[in-house]
């Protein structure tokens, strides 16, 4: 049994745009905590700062995939944009 699709092409390039903004700030978020942890070894020093910063560089590998899954969210979205706009222009063909 097929779904209803209830979102234009428009709307879904539009919830694509969406994505990409979240990602753009996800990427600010994670480069303020970058100057933060770069601010705190100027202050704090000892073997307790350095395996602090050790974790959070540990993580940068998942910042990474994090981003990147936002991008390619978006990029389904506008995917799915194109293949239902490509779709209903190849059904109206047939009624001409």
């Amino acid at each position: 049994m097929s779904g209803q699709i209830r979102i234009t092409p428009e709307q879904m390039h539009a919830r694509a745009g969406e994505f990409r903004n979240a990602e753009s700030e996800y990427s600010r978020v994670i480069s303020t905590m970058r100057n933060l942890i770069n601010t705190l070894q100027g202050e704090w020093e000892g073997a307790a700062s350095e395996s602090f910063v050790a974790q959070f560089e540990s993580l940068q590998p998942s910042f990474n995939q994090m981003d990147q899954l936002i991008l390619d969210i978006a990029k389904q979205c506008d995917d799915v944009a194109d293949a239902t706009q490509a779709l209903d222009e190849e059904i109206a063909s047939k009624f001409k």
